[in-house]
């Protein structure tokens, strides 16, 4: 999958999915994409909740973009209610798109 294609899903599932929070300025970066994307690098990338506690990370991404080191949460735990925010709300998504189906859809799995 190129990037394109995963900031184009995960600007989709920011907007399927918004959450009241504090604004910095508009025009930097929106909260809601930066959840989205960092739920998707750790869970693709096999990555720990704890990364966003890592003083390094957290230099990193501060000279990438001061405004996402503050938007980025501090506490793993936190991150935590990120992905399973994003896994209830790709859930609803992905019901309501089988749900259109024009036939009977049969899921099964060869063990």
């Amino acid at each position: 999958m190129n990037i394109q294609k995963s900031m184009e899903q995960a600007l989709a599932t920011a907007e399927a999915n918004p959450t009241k929070r504090r604004r910095l300025d508009p025009d930097t970066i929106k909260q809601d994409t930066l959840e989205a994307l960092w739920v998707r690098a750790i869970v693709s990338c096999n990555l720990s909740f704890r990364l966003v506690e890592n003083f390094e990370f957290r230099a990193f991404i501060k000279y990438l973009n001061e405004d996402a080191e503050l938007l980025l949460v501090q506490d793993h735990t936190q991150v935590r209610r990120w992905v399973i925010y994003q896994f209830n709300g790709m859930k609803v998504m992905i019901k309501a798109t089988l749900q259109k189906a024009r036939s009977k859809i049969h899921i099964s799995c060869d063990l």
